[in-house]
């Protein structure tokens, strides 16, 4: 009221309130890191008592479709809901006004303001298969598979120069290959783009969070990355899978990578969603008789220690790279951060 900021104190006192009463519940994360979260169940009814079906950037995903995205049509839904808008409006203007107004939402966008209206089930058929989603059922369920598709995209905020950061923020689901999820959030258009996108991800990982440029690599018979360690070397290799990864099926490839290395490779990291466990019994064999450790760390693991690294260091200081020369499984309690 009359423009003055409200209190923490005050806000506390309501966010206490909101509690007490159910609506949100305050966590905190590893880093000591709080936010106050509403959950899921509560959130859909707060969604249904404000007739909101859809989060506004995922509206705007939907809107861009080919399927919806047609001026003529839009308008019409406008003028169903009392907006009147001149036809000569651009799509962004029809799109802001669909956003801004109380009387349309996604549901009306599709279905219109009464059975006959809207898209055809045959559209919205169509509009499902292209999204890998069930195609069968009545035309509102159609309806809110759709409207559920696009509620789920993501909103990032990246650094449009580095588009590796982008890939970095799906860097389990790379990993993973969960390639539904990576369509669905237009990181991949192709099967294929998986190890790429994830081998990128990795090496913005060790630049840009955990502040160790990673070397150029020559030629095609090598591993993914590679990092200077005093006098030697660690190398890092990307697998992509949607199973556990096991090391005997690629221990030779490895080793050629190790043997072909100019310096001694101290360390030899495997990253990956998960791993045999063989694959610690292969580590132990493979050190046993060369000079090189193998360690086997998940996506999860590594991404958690490069977010942590980011909290604790402030001084832009390079991550200790000592700490990776462990042989088998990583264990995160052999760090102190």
């Amino acid at each position: 009221p009359n423009n003055i900021l409200y209190t923490k104190d005050e806000i506390n006192e309501v966010r206490r309130l909101l509690q007490q009463k159910g609506i949100i519940f305050s966590v905190r994360d590893s880093n000591n890191i709080d936010y106050d979260v509403i959950p899921s169940e509560i959130a859909t009814a707060i969604r249904t008592v404000y007739s909101i079906d859809i989060k506004d950037y995922g509206f705007l995903q939907l809107l861009s479709s080919k399927y919806v995205k047609n001026k003529k049509y839009l308008l019409s839904m406008l003028k169903k809901a009392n907006v009147e808008l001149a036809n000569y409006s651009t799509l962004p203007m029809i799109n802001e006004a669909i956003l801004k107004h109380e009387n349309i939402n996604a549901h009306t966008v599709l279905g219109g303001f009464s059975p006959n209206d809207g898209l055809d089930k045959s559209t919205l058929a169509d509009w499902c298969a292209s999204v890998q989603l069930p195609i069968s059922g009545t035309k509102s369920e159609l309806i809110d598979r759709i409207i559920e598709y696009y509620d789920n995209i993501k909103q990032i905020e990246i650094d449009e120069s580095d588009e590796r950061q982008l890939y970095y923020e799906y860097f389990e689901d790379l990993a993973c290959r969960n390639l539904k999820e990576l369509r669905r959030q237009n990181i991949i258009d192709k099967d294929l783009e998986c190890e790429h996108k994830f081998e990128l991800a990795t090496n913005y990982l060790f630049e840009k969070k955990l502040k160790v440029k990673p070397l150029i690599m020559s030629g095609t018979e090598h591993a993914d990355g590679m990092l200077s360690f005093n006098d030697k070397l660690i190398l890092w290799d990307n697998k992509s899978k949607e199973t556990d990864v096991s090391l005997s099926d690629h221990i030779k490839q490895f080793d050629r990578y190790i043997k072909n290395s100019e310096k001694t490779v101290s360390v030899f990291m495997v990253i990956a969603p998960s791993f045999t466990k063989e694959s610690v019994t292969e580590c132990a064999k493979y050190s046993m008789q060369n000079d090189t450790l193998i360690l086997l760390i998940t996506a999860v693991e590594l991404k958690c220690l490069a977010e942590q690294w980011v909290q604790k260091n402030k001084n832009d200081e390079a991550f200790p790279l000592g700490y990776f020369r462990q042989n088998g499984r990583f264990n995160k309690d052999l760090i102190s951060l």
